[in-house]
């Protein structure tokens, strides 16, 4: 999904478990052990059922394992109970209502989240990506824009094409191609 999680800021306060649970959820994670992130995070939402941050914990390992239902039920969970990473849960929620089609609730949860932290690049992507799917190419190309220049490394502007260009493309490879296959690109 993600690859790289954004930035997470520990709660000073928080129960010394729950905190211990959530390093080895965020290690297992950061080394792409995604069973034993799954483990830790079953584990942290048995023994801490009523706590955000464990939530939240949950929510980033479902979202992982691309299970994105529960990373969505989760990171709501973890608003409900108020987990200390408000950001973080609502990234969370907004990738899992891009993912879920839900483009709309997806958009006003980004847009929300960049008012308050421009500087987080996979935000800044994927705000482009649902303003591109709802045909805002002003607001895709902004958002692409800012992800290359928070995150140039991860985000890198992506080339655009013509409806022309692709259909040039299109015939300088066709010519490459078996003849029946030439025959079906022109019917």
């Amino acid at each position: 999904m993600a690859g790289d999680r954004p930035p997470h800021r520990g709660p000073e306060d928080e129960d010394p478990e729950v905190l211990d649970q959530l390093e080895l959820i965020w290690d297992a994670l950061e080394d792409g052990d995604l069973e034993e992130a799954l483990d830790a995070a079953e584990r942290l939402a048995h023994s801490h059922p009523d706590n955000g941050n464990a939530a939240l914990g949950v929510a980033a390992t479902h979202y992982e394992a691309g299970s994105i239902r529960a990373t969505l039920a989760a990171a709501e969970r973890a608003g409900e109970l108020g987990c200390e990473d408000s950001t973080l849960q609502r990234w969370y929620l907004a990738a899992a209502r891009h993912y879920l089609w839900e483009f709309e609730e997806a958009r006003a949860l980004l847009e929300e989240l960049l008012r308050e932290t421009e500087d987080f690049g996979e935000a800044w992507y994927l705000l482009a990506q649902v303003c591109e799917i709802q045909g805002d190419e002003v607001g895709a190309r902004r958002g692409y824009e800012r992800a290359f220049q928070t995150e140039p490394d991860r985000f890198p502007r992506p080339h655009r094409i013509d409806d022309e260009g692709l259909d040039e493309a299109i015939q300088a490879a066709s010519s490459d191609l078996p003849p029946r296959f030439q025959e079906i690109l022109r019917t």
